[in-house]
């Protein structure tokens, strides 16, 4: 289940936007890993200082989350290959990209953070019980591709 938005505009100066982030970004979610029923993340918006991903640029993304987890965490994420940047995403000051979820309640979530590294954008469930080495992702979006300036 989610929404999305389809188009790039630049947002209102009203006072209950962040205007330091004037883009409302264009996002297409696609399915990183299927969600069980009654789960979901809904991501409701995704403003920024530029019109698409790019690296160097700051971000924000509001959403809201259910899943039945009992040990989890919502986590917005930048996948890349690049291994040289030592960290692929920052949260800003004030923010964390890592969100504590508690089972079968309605979180929201409101995440800032600069774009380090190209890559590949997400939002992603990760269940802290599922031990798997290689990946403990229960569901979760891609929002976009991470371009360089």
């Amino acid at each position: 289940e989610y929404m999305g938005s389809l188009h790039s505009s630049r947002m209102g100066n009203s006072s209950n936007k962040d205007t330091t982030m004037e883009y409302a970004v264009p996002f297409e979610l696609t399915p990183k890993k299927s969600f069980s029923e009654g789960d979901y993340i809904r991501v409701e918006s995704v403003a920024g200082t530029a019109p698409t991903f790019l690296v160097g640029h700051r971000y924000r993304v509001r959403g809201r989350a259910r899943l039945a987890l009992k040990n989890g965490c919502i986590y917005v994420g930048n996948t890349t290959s690049t291994s040289k940047a030592p960290s692929a995403i920052e949260a800003v000051e004030g923010s964390a990209l890592t969100i504590a979820l508690r089972c079968d309640e309605e979180l929201a979530f409101d995440v800032a953070f600069k774009l380090a590294t190209p890559g590949t954008l997400h939002v992603t469930a990760y269940d802290y019980n599922n031990k798997d080495p290689n990946d403990n992702a229960v569901a979760g979006w891609i929002l976009g591709e991470i371009r360089s300036c």
